[in-house]
C-alpha cells in the first residue's frame, strides 16, 4: 500500500514539562487491553465508555477533565507501559486508499529550531502490514459504495481534482473578501466541480468577520471543560478560553482540572489584517490542510451524512473556508494591530489539535 507523510515543519524535540499530550482520553487498543485489565495498578484508571456509535476503553482522566491520572508533576508514571496512541504523539496515522502519516502542530516540540526529522520519527510508527491489510479490507466495501452513489447522484470529485482547485485558490483563502467567495460559493452550489473563474465571480452573500466571530464563540460556549479547545503556551501553560455571560475569560488549568482565571479577552468581531509573511505561512498552512487525507475524508462523509445533497466539492471548499477562519479567529488572540507570523503560529498552536479532531471517512488508529 502506498505510504505518504504530510508534515509542515522540518523538526521535532519533545519538549520536557509540557505533556499538552496528557490532556486527552487515549484509547487503549484491542491489542493492549488485556494488559491492562489484568494489572492491578492499570485497571482501576481504564474507563469503559461509548464514543462513535461503539465502547471503547480510554484512560480516565483527572476529574474527568483534567490531566491523564498516570500524570504527575508532568511526567507519565507509567511512561514504559503506555498505551499505543500515547506513543504516537504528535503523530497521527489515517488509512484510507493509502497510509498517510501527519503531525499535530498543537505540539511545541514540531516548532522547535533543533531535532529530529519528523518524517524520520514517523518512519519508526508505521503499523504492521497485516494490521494495515486488515483495516483496509473494513474500508474497501463502504469507500467503493459510498463514491458509487456519489458518482450516481453527480455530486463526487476525485481527491486529486479537488486539491488542484484549492491550489489555484490559494491567494483567495488569505483575504476577507476570497473567504466571502468561496463561503458564499460553497452555500449555493449543486454542482459537482467548478472552475477557478466561477468561485472567484461568484456573488457574496456571507460577512467573513461575523461568521469567523459566531462560530468561534459557539465553540468556546460549549459547557464541558473536556471539550473546550486547550492552548500550550509558549511557557507550556495549559490555557482555556471560555464564553460565559457574555464574557470570553482566559483560565490557566492545572493537572487536576482546576481552572484558575487570568485575564478577560475583549470581544471583537474583526478579523486583523495578516501582514506578508502570515500570509505565506497561512498558504503553507492551507498547503497541509489540503494534502491531508483527512480533509478529504471529511468532505465525503459530510457528503453521506446529507445524503448526496451537498456536494463533496462543496463541503471541501467550505470545510477549509471555515478552518481559516477558525485559526484567523485565534491568531487574533496574540496580534495587536496587525498578525504576524509568530502570532498565526501562535493560532495554528491552538488549532491544529481540533482540526485533527475531525471525522473522517477513513481510519485513525
Amino acid at each position: 500500500m502506498e505510504i505518504s507523510y504530510a508534515f509542515l515543519t522540518d523538526n521535532y524535540r519533545c519538549l520536557d514539562g509540557c505533556a499538552f499530550c496528557c490532556l486527552c482520553e487515549p484509547e487503549i487498543p484491542d491489542e493492549e487491553l488485556a494488559t491492562f485489565l489484568s494489572d492491578e495498578n492499570l485497571k482501576p484508571m481504564v474507563l469503559r465508555k461509548f464514543a462513535d456509535g461503539e465502547y471503547k476503553y480510554v484512560i480516565k482522566l483527572k476529574n474527568r477533565h483534567g490531566a491523564c491520572s498516570f500524570l504527575q508533576e508532568r511526567k507519565c508514571t507509567i511512561y514504559s507501559a503506555r498505551p499505543l496512541y500515547c506513543r504516537l504523539y504528535p503523530f497521527q496515522r489515517h488509512l484510507s486508499t493509502r497510509l498517510q502519516i501527519t503531525a499535530n502542530l498543537s505540539c511545541r516540540g514540531l516548532w522547535e529550531n533543533s531535532g529530529e526529522n519528523p518524517r524520520t520519527v514517523a518512519s519508526a510508527l508505521l503499523p504492521g502490514e497485516k494490521k494495515i491489510a486488515r483495516i483496509a479490507g473494513q474500508l474497501k466495501e463502504r469507500y467503493r459504495e459510498t463514491i458509487e452513489g456519489m458518482e450516481e447522484d453527480g455530486v463526487y470529485i476525485a481527491q486529486p481534482e479537488v486539491q488542484k482547485l484549492v491550489l489555484e485558490l490559494l491567494p483567495l483563502f488569505t483575504t476577507e473578501a476570497g473567504l466571502e467567495k468561496i463561503l458564499s460559493f460553497a452555500d449555493g452550489n449543486e454542482l459537482a466541480s467548478a472552475e477557478p473563474s466561477e468561485i472567484r465571480a461568484t456573488e457574496v452573500v456571507v460577512d467573513a468577520e461575523k461568521y469567523a466571530s459566531e462560530m468561534s464563540l459557539e465553540v468556546f460556549s460549549e459547557k464541558e471543560i473536556l471539550n473546550l479547545p486547550v492552548y500550550p503556551a509558549p511557557n507550556l501553560d495549559w490555557c482555556i478560553l471560555r464564553f460565559e455571560n457574555g464574557n470570553l475569560k482566559w483560565y490557566r488549568m492545572d493537572e487536576e482540572g482546576g481552572l484558575k482565571p487570568e485575564r478577560n479577552i475583549e470581544l471583537t468581531a474583526k478579523l486583523k489584517p495578516l501582514d506578508d509573511e502570515a500570509k505565506a505561512l497561512l498558504e503553507r498552512y492551507l498547503g497541509l490542510l489540503n494534502e491531508r487525507d483527512l480533509t478529504y475524508g471529511n468532505a465525503l462523509l459530510l457528503t453521506d451524512f446529507s445524503h448526496n445533497e451537498i456536494p463533496v466539492l462543496s463541503n471541501y471548499l467550505g470545510a477549509l473556508a471555515t478552518s481559516v477562519l477558525e485559526l484567523w479567529w485565534r491568531a487574533n488572540l496574540f496580534a495587536h494591530h496587525v498578525i504576524d507570523r509568530a502570532a498565526l503560529r501562535e493560532g495554528i498552536i491552538f488549532y491544529d489539535a481540533d482540526y485533527l479532531d475531525k471525522p473522517t471517512l477513513g481510519a485513525v488508529f
